[in-house]
């Protein structure tokens, strides 16, 4: 059979943080609750977390996750400087990578009555030792175009 996975209940573990730990835990998955320190990291348990909210845009229609909180992983992905696929440079692209996580997550764990409290996302690479927070990728005062 099969080794399961870890699986880190990192904060929110209230009622229903709780209960989604009881259930990995029953399908045969190992389970740590906690928070995130340098002792996890040292044996190997490099987990990325997001908080999230729900959203509307300027000049678009619905909601949408968004991340107001990011431990763990780079949340912006500056390609300006680089080339695409035909070589020529980019000069604005900066992905937003917390926030392409939490709109996919958002999708799994549902909007309204759900009651999904929190979706696991493999395959990012890894952060950097220190890896920015959610503070990085608020625009800042001088190019907000609404206030």
């Amino acid at each position: 059979m099969a080794e399961k996975e870890t699986i880190a209940i990192l904060g929110g573990t209230g009622d229903l943080g709780t209960g989604l730990a009881i259930r990995w835990a029953k399908a045969g998955h190992r389970i740590v609750i906690g928070s995130r320190t340098l002792e996890a990291e040292a044996a190997g348990c490099r987990v990325g977390v997001l908080i999230t909210d729900s959203a509307n845009r300027p000049w678009r229609l619905g909601t949408v996750g968004i991340a107001i909180g990011a431990a763990g992983l780079n949340v912006l992905d500056d390609q300006r400087g680089g080339t695409d696929i035909y070589g020529r440079e980019l000069k604005v692209t900066l992905i937003n990578r917390a926030d392409s996580v939490t709109a996919a997550a958002t999708l799994a764990m549902g909007e309204t009555s759900e009651r999904t409290p929190a979706a696991l996302v493999r395959g990012l690479p890894p952060a950097a030792r220190h890896g920015q927070n959610a503070k990085a990728i608020v625009r800042p005062l001088e190019e907000d175009l609404f206030r």
